[in-house]
């Protein structure tokens, strides 16, 4: 998802993809000890971002997207998807990206 959510053509999956993102994440967290668990959460966080940044006029009325993903930060366990989105994040943090801010703010 991650790597599809920039193509116009994914828009057609993508309010399918927002509900069920959301779902997972919002859903119970891996167990400590299920490592492979905690890497494929770390990848539906990454995925719901990159869904966000780039598809945000298809998502549902119903799944607050930024919400969802601000709250989950910071990645810990996938290493490599960490250091794409924290960048990302900074980046857009930098061109005050109003969605990931949040209202007034918020979301800092």
């Amino acid at each position: 998802i991650s790597l599809a959510a920039p193509l116009p053509k994914f828009g057609e999956a993508a309010p399918e993809a927002f509900k069920r993102l959301a779902q997972i994440i919002t859903g119970p967290a891996p167990k400590k000890k299920d490592e492979s668990g905690k890497v494929a959460f770390d990848n539906c966080i990454s995925a719901l971002f990159a869904l966000a940044r780039h598809q945000l006029p298809l998502c549902p009325p119903d799944v607050p997207a930024w919400q969802i993903v601000v709250r989950k930060l910071p990645l810990q366990e996938d290493e490599d998807e960490a250091k794409k989105v924290h960048k990302a994040v900074a980046e857009m943090l930098l061109e005050q990206h109003a969605g990931l801010l949040g209202p007034d703010q918020a979301h800092l």
